[in-house]
């Protein structure tokens, strides 16, 4: 799944403390080539905290206060960018990478009006697993895409901080996930999936808060899904799609 791709890309960045130096906006891979550029909106206004990345050649960054961004360390030849912002239609352009080469591309977005309604139905498209479970869980805190986003969070531990039943342990990509089963800091940790896919607790940061779709929140074994289930609690994670 091309989302998860990301959140496991931000791992093994973040491993070897790459990402961990580049300024806001920057993001580091493992390629040879370089694309910068400015995301304005149509009226050449500078877009503060647009989401930029490349299909498939690594994470999601976000556009600093001017509407800049810098991905480098990407695959060479023609390349698809994508350019996303709440409000906006979100836009895929193709983009010419050459190695050992900065390539400038500028974006442009167009405001749309998104319905509530609509907003629902594209949920309830995007994530059937997490509708499902959510419709037949006894137990569990279920967060939509629009629930999330008006968190206005910064990092995945933040939406957990708040939750009854859980601690959060240190700050960024060192941040830990505790239950309060444990004592709170006691070393009982939930299982953390994303998309299906386990990580590590001690992941929660890696994956930008940014791409974070939906979250299904178990604080015991009641309500998740057989093969995730833990005493610890379950937290899953559904990137955005």
């Amino acid at each position: 799944m091309r989302l998860f791709a990301c959140a496991a890309f931000v791992l093994c960045v973040s491993r070897s403390g790459a990402a961990q130096n580049a300024r806001p906006g920057t993001i580091e891979g493992t390629g040879t080539a370089s694309v910068t550029g400015t995301v304005r909106t149509q009226g050449g206004q500078p877009l503060a905290g647009a989401g930029v990345r490349v299909l498939d050649a690594g994470p999601e960054v976000r556009t600093d206060e001017h509407g800049e961004f810098l991905l480098s360390a990407l695959p060479t030849g023609t390349q698809i960018l994508e350019v996303r912002h709440l409000g906006y239609r979100l836009v895929r352009e193709p983009v010419e990478l050459r190695s050992g080469r900065l390539v400038r591309h500028d974006v442009r977005l167009e405001s749309v009006v998104t319905l509530d309604s609509v907003a629902v139905v594209a949920e309830h498209e995007r994530y059937k697993e997490f509708e499902t479970h959510r419709k037949s869980a006894i137990e569990g805190k279920f967060l939509t895409e629009a629930a999330i986003e008006r968190l206005h969070v910064t990092a995945v531990s933040d939406v957990l901080a708040s939750v009854p039943g859980f601690s959060v342990k240190g700050q960024g990509p060192n941040a830990e996930v505790f239950s309060s089963r444990g004592g709170g800091l006691g070393g009982c940790q939930p299982v953390i999936v994303v998309d299906n896919v386990r990580i590590g607790s001690n992941g929660i940061n890696k994956l930008p808060a940014a791409l974070l779709g939906a979250m299904e929140i178990y604080t015991s074994m009641f309500g998740a899904p057989p093969q995730f289930k833990s005493p610890c609690g379950t937290i899953m994670i559904w990137t955005k799609r």
